[in-house]
């Protein structure tokens, strides 16, 4: 896998922060360092997500939801509401709803989701897309990378952009 460019901007997917949570592989409790990395690194200019991400992770009701409302300012969550972004969404939507392979509920999951947002806004934007989802080699579910795939868009996974970013995590003893 080729790394991103030095200056690359990263567009993270829902995933990226629900994973890192439920999974507790990046609990708040644990490892809050992953938390102030992404608040750090959008003070830098190089990691944001978009409205549409926030509005799913809201919808949880717990502490990454206080983590997002709270913590990250809004300049984090960017607007889907540009003109280009809005034309390539209806170019993305256009082509998974027409996919022969892909099975209905899939297509309805992606218009309802944040994805298809995503991968407009990465685009539109020229950001590379964080995410957490594997390609389907079987084309059953319409799934970030494959749709990225098609219209060119990079997209890599939390740990490819932790390490783009020249990331660690130091453990301390306990004090």
């Amino acid at each position: 896998m080729t790394l991103p460019r030095p200056k690359t901007k990263y567009i993270l997917d829902a995933n990226v922060f629900i994973q890192a949570k439920r999974q507790k592989y990046y609990g708040f409790d644990c490892c809050p360092g992953f938390w102030d990395f992404l608040s750090w690194s959008h003070g830098q200019n190089r990691i944001f997500s978009i409205d549409r991400v926030r509005q799913e992770i809201e919808t949880g009701e717990d502490d990454l939801a206080d983590w997002a409302v709270d913590t990250i300012p809004n300049t984090f969550f960017k607007s889907t509401q540009e003109i280009n972004v809005l034309a390539h969404y209806q170019s993305i939507i256009t082509w998974v709803q027409s996919h022969k392979t892909f099975q209905k509920s899939s297509k309805d999951e992606f218009a309802s989701n944040a994805d298809g947002w995503l991968i407009a806004f990465a685009k539109a934007t020229g950001y590379t897309l964080v995410t957490l989802e594997k390609h389907d080699y079987q084309e059953i579910k319409a799934k970030i990378p494959n749709v990225c795939k098609i219209f060119g868009v990079p997209h890599i996974d939390t740990f490819d952009m932790l390490r783009a970013l020249n990331t660690n995590f130091i453990w301390q003893p306990p004090s």
